[in-house]
């Protein structure tokens, strides 16, 4: 286990300097979380790698199931589970949306119209994470999205239906009243740097409702022609 210290300002140094298997390193100036990550993951030596953040929880046996997943399919580049979304204020405890089954897909689009895993919820192969330059400490918000969206172009990602992470949600977030705006702009870079040959023709924009079949003309349905039977 490797512990970044974003310039701390309590106990947490000496805290950490107990522990006989964490390994930590001091940011002697706060970089924020993409530049945290990106220091852990210079020192990681390991095949995967997990980042997670200081107040989430991981599941009993979270990181047997997601690297399982990777072993056992080495096409993939990342292995996500479910996640719990912990209310704190609230007292109550809800299952995010996630696949009840395991899967294989390729997420770019997913990832383009919405989907995500945050943070202790997917565990990436590490050499992904490094090619694609890890995190960008340009941006503090929707950073997770933003390298999600980068190492999903380099193939499937892993489904897994278990639940591997307790996600925490104060009452208060720290989140800018234009995060939607933020995560539209991330959502743009990420299509801006598909390389011209492999972005796909433009398609129609399709109709809101599905196709369905036209009535022929002299077929008129009326309540009395309606029956309805309890089976």
């Amino acid at each position: 286990m490797i512990v970044i210290d974003d310039a701390s300002e309590d106990d947490t140094v000496n805290f950490l300097s107990a522990q006989d298997d964490v390994r930590f390193f001091r940011q002697e100036a706060r970089g924020e979380r993409s530049r945290a990550r990106n220091r852990g993951l210079y020192e990681s030596r390991g095949r995967y790698v997990m980042f997670l953040d200081d107040d989430d929880l991981l599941e009993p046996r979270a990181l047997a199931t997601l690297s399982r997943a990777l072993d056992e399919n080495p096409d993939a580049i990342a292995s996500a589970g479910a996640r719990l979304d912990w209310f704190v204020a609230e007292k109550w405890v809800r299952r995010d949306s996630h696949p009840r089954f395991a899967k294989k897909c390729d997420m770019f689009d997913a990832l383009v119209f919405g989907w995500s895993a945050i943070s202790g919820q997917n565990l990436y192969r590490a050499d992904a994470v490094r090619e694609v330059g890890g995190y960008n400490e340009e941006i503090s918000y929707t950073e997770d999205r933003d390298l999600w969206l980068k190492v999903s172009r380099l193939g499937p990602v892993v489904l897994r239906p278990e639940v591997v992470m307790r996600y925490r949600i104060p009452l208060v977030q720290d989140r800018p009243p234009d995060i939607a705006e933020i995560r539209e702009r991330t959502v743009q870079r990420a299509i801006d740097r598909i390389p011209e040959a492999d972005r796909p023709a433009p398609a129609p924009v399709p109709s809101i409702l599905p196709p369905c079949p036209v009535l022929p003309a002299s077929v008129v349905t009326t309540p009395a022609a309606v029956t309805f039977r309890t089976v």
